[in-house]
């Protein structure tokens, strides 16, 4: 989008405006007005808010070891939400943990970069979950009967290698968030502040790619970036 900016804009502007505006006052009859044409170079500006949404959507799709974390990481929130049981249990073991109890939240496919709350979320319960997750799989006394069952595939420890996943793409996605509220604020941000923001997204993603030491980072960045540029041409 920004390089088709630079290219198209300038000269867009001037060849309209150069048909569009008579060369004198005289010429400013009501006929010539009705005649003025709409531009014939035409390109198109999109949403810079719902085009980070996609290109979020894109690394998580291709990125499968991301996109397995992510979804193991989401159904084992979505028990915990749905389930008043675990959820009055994990935040008991919140507060033998002295952890902050919050509330498991979920993404949500029509708000914007709830991925990034969703991981944040998860993040901050992890030693909680952990111990739950535990205590379940363990089959502790009083732990048997909750909507994740000893043998469930939700109730198996979480390895160091998923939260890390989890970690990075937190990390990643912290700037995209902060530009998602930028650009679909109550400000009104302005075209030009759009072009900077994108700008900015796409060294973020690029800084990524060069220094990931985990591959599934540079899939998931290279993913995202190359979504982005589709809309930057």
């Amino acid at each position: 989008m920004v390089r088709s900016i630079r290219a198209n804009l300038p000269d867009a502007v001037r060849d309209h405006l150069i048909d569009a505006i008579p060369p004198s006052a005289a010429d400013m009859t009501s006929e010539s007005g009705s005649a003025i044409e709409a531009p014939q170079n035409v390109f198109q500006v999109r949403c810079l808010a719902h085009v980070l949404q996609l290109a979020v959507k894109e690394g998580i799709t291709e990125c499968s070891f991301v996109d397995t974390c992510f979804g193991t990481i989401r159904d084992i929130l979505k028990k915990l939400v749905e389930s008043m049981a675990l959820n009055e249990e994990l935040e008991g073991i919140c507060k033998v943990l002295e952890v902050k109890f919050e509330q498991p939240v979920l993404d949500c496919v029509t708000r914007w970069n709830t991925s990034w709350s969703m991981v944040i979320s998860a993040i901050h319960l992890r030693k909680p979950i952990e111990e739950l997750l535990r205590c379940i799989h363990g089959r502790h006394e009083g732990y048997r009967s909750f909507s994740i069952g000893p043998d469930d595939r939700l109730a198996a420890p979480l390895d160091d290698s998923k939260w890390q996943a989890l970690e990075e793409f937190c990390k990643f996605l912290t700037p995209v968030k902060a530009a998602t509220m930028m650009m679909s604020g109550k400000s009104y941000p302005t075209f030009g502040m759009a072009v900077v923001v994108l700008e900015l997204v796409s060294k973020n993603a690029t800084s990524m790619i060069n220094q990931a030491v985990a591959r599934y980072t540079a899939d998931f960045a290279t993913a995202f970036k190359k979504k982005l540029n589709q809309y930057d041409s």
